[in-house]
């Protein structure tokens, strides 16, 4: 069977998503049993940039489509929805199968302020779905309330828990380091971490944290400025690959200041690191690995197909 991922390019945009995309397309269970290949759809850089390579990338898409049996579209709120929007009609169109894995936080958030028309627009998008992929329990029985879903099933996001081993810290030496990763902004919380470290440099002049990710960099730098806290917060921007993997070994604890992450999820990240902790490796990577992941995907893909 032959699987087209659409979403985010894994070389020119930054984000979960095409860090999904990635690991899906390199699974090697995956793999042994599926034909896949990912389509970029977007591509980060200015407004003009992206306009143009949306146009381009559904023409492309439109030459390439028809040798694919199911097609696995990864989407966010906003403007992502109204593009993948006319890449399903399409595919329904040809009497094909989809799925749509919903990754955007604020996605209610930005259905409720949709007039009516648009929200015309995201119900049928819905609807035309043969299944609906969330990240927790909690984002599956809400978009049941709302939208006329065929089949909505969970698909949990894994943990490279063999990747990780390497980040191993030093618990003594990184005792009072803190680590953010993610998109730096009002909704990931990043402004209310600066203001926390503030109060709680106060108590703890050891104190340090690092907040690394895109989005609004130079912003949380300057408020950084305004409190006086450089020698306690770094924010070096993105990372990934080994500059990750070296600020992972040098915090002791990761920070989740975000409005909108599920708690479901959170916790189950917290009962990862619980049974690791524990020594219960071997239980900790099969419940909450990305091998784990990939297996649920293996059977919805099968599925899809029956």
């Amino acid at each position: 069977m032959k699987i087209l991922l659409i979403g985010p390019s894994e070389t020119k945009a930054r984000g979960g998503m095409s860090e999904v995309i990635r690991g899906i397309r390199d699974s090697e269970l995956l793999g042994n049993e599926f034909e896949i290949d990912s389509f970029p759809s977007y591509i980060d850089g200015s407004l003009p940039v992206r306009l143009l390579y949306c146009f381009y990338a559904y023409f492309r898409f439109m030459v390439c489509y028809r040798k694919y049996d199911l097609f696995h579209i990864h989407t966010a709120e906003r403007g992502s929805t109204f593009r993948k929007n006319f890449y399903l009609k399409k595919i329904k169109k040809a009497g094909k199968r989809a799925i749509i894995h919903i990754h955007g936080a604020e996605y209610l958030r930005f259905y409720d302020g949709l007039n009516r028309r648009r929200k015309r627009i995201v119900d049928r998008f819905f609807h035309r779905a043969d299944l609906v992929l969330t990240l927790s329990d909690s984002w599956r029985r809400e978009l049941l309330t709302r939208f006329p879903i065929k089949m909505c099933r969970i698909l949990y996001n894994g943990v490279d828990t063999v990747g990780l081993q390497e980040a191993y810290t030093e618990v003594e030496e990184h005792r009072h380091s803190f680590l953010m990763l993610g998109r730096l902004g009002r909704r990931k919380g990043a402004l209310d971490l600066v203001n926390a470290v503030e109060r709680a440099v106060l108590h703890n002049p050891a104190l340090t944290v690092c907040m690394a990710g895109d989005g609004q960099v130079e912003k949380v730098r300057s408020f950084v400025r305004e409190k006086g806290l450089e020698g306690h917060i770094l924010i070096p921007g993105w990372i990934d690959g080994k500059e990750k993997m070296h600020y992972l070994r040098n915090a002791l604890t990761i920070v989740l200041p975000s409005y909108d992450e599920g708690l479901l999820r959170c916790s189950n990240d917290v009962e990862m690191l619980r049974d690791m902790s524990r020594k219960n490796r071997e239980k900790a990577e099969d419940k909450f690995s990305i091998r784990q992941m990939h297996r649920q995907l293996a059977e919805y893909y099968r599925q899809m197909m029956e």
